[in-house]
């Protein structure tokens, strides 16, 4: 039965409480071909895509990726929903993939990437079994020796597989750890989590009731990444940005543990202004300060910095 792949991702999406209307603007990264682009405007969505140019065609939904500096074809937070398909297993320099992510889309954006477990049992690519962690050119060759070969390699020799599939999997796939995914992941979004548990349950729904069923997909069969962008709040710095609700629970906080609040933050507004434009190049590190003030205040220091400061 085949699925269509739009709908799962609107699906989950919706679920996850994302707003989706046929003025949407959404951005399927790395799209291929254009399936993905295609199903989306089939249903009524205002779907593009980008790629790297090599099957791109004069599909004029479809751009070229930079491939020298991975920019984006697109200006600054004009895309509302990026989503992806098999793509973050290639990606070999994240922190210039996902700032070029970040910086497309909107504030408030949301994003939803399907790609690979790094345990799968067989690397969808060259075949080989365990090949996403053993990569070992003797290991490779005994895979090769036993016929393991894809659809592109009909015709070579054994040596010829293991020499093709080790550069191929050193080039162009990095199945990442968990914590080094939500590492690279929250240096640039506000929020970012595992929503294989959501995907099963639209995708796989018998699959969803069994004990440990997320964390077993996650493993061993593909990962689902959602998140959001940073909502702005008051600032003339347009990357100063912040979750509101958090610094304004912070400095509430901090507030009340203080008889002389003045003392210390004599004027917020200029200080959630200044802590923005020190922070304009790394904003995550003012989201992670809001959270620390927030579950400490004593912490506040982190986010508001004193007035007379340097």
């Amino acid at each position: 039965m085949s699925v269509n792949l739009f709908k799962l991702y609107r699906d989950i999406l919706v679920d996850l409480g994302v707003q989706m209307h046929t003025d949407t603007r959404i951005l399927d990264w790395g799209c291929g071909t254009g399936g993905l682009v295609a199903e989306g405007r089939a249903a009524g969505y205002d779907v593009i895509g980008c790629d790297f140019g090599v099957e791109l065609g004069t599909n004029p939904h479809l751009s070229a990726i930079d491939a020298a500096n991975y920019r984006l074809p697109y200006p600054d937070h004009s895309i509302d929903i990026i989503i992806s398909n098999q793509v973050l297993e290639h990606v070999m320099d994240y922190d210039a993939s996902l700032s070029e992510l970040r910086r497309v889309l909107k504030p408030g954006g949301a994003f939803l990437h399907m790609f690979p477990a790094r345990y799968i049992p067989i690397e969808p690519h060259v075949f080989v079994p365990g090949a996403t962690v053993i990569r070992g050119r003797a290991w490779l060759l005994l895979w090769a020796l036993f016929g393991i070969r894809n659809h592109f390699q009909r015709g070579m020799s054994a040596r010829a597989r293991m020499r093709t599939n080790y550069a191929y999997l050193r080039d162009h796939t990095n199945y990442l750890r968990r914590n080094e995914l939500m590492r690279y992941f929250g240096r640039y979004f506000a929020e970012t989590r595992f929503v294989e548990d959501i995907c099963l349950r639209h995708h796989r729904p018998a699959f969803a009731r069994l004990p440990f069923a997320a964390r077993l997909y996650n493993a061993f069969k593909a990962r689902v990444v959602f998140g959001r962008a940073l909502q702005p709040v008051n600032s003339q710095s347009p990357r100063g940005f912040m979750y509101e609700s958090l610094a304004a629970s912070a400095v509430k906080g901090w507030r009340d543990q203080n008889d002389n609040p003045a003392r210390e933050v004599k004027s917020e507004p200029v200080k959630v202004k200044r802590a923005g434009a020190r922070l304009c190049r790394r904003p995550w590190r003012l989201e992670a300060g809001c959270f620390s003030a927030a579950k400490s205040h004593s912490r506040i220091h982190a986010v508001y910095t004193r007035q007379d400061d340097p």
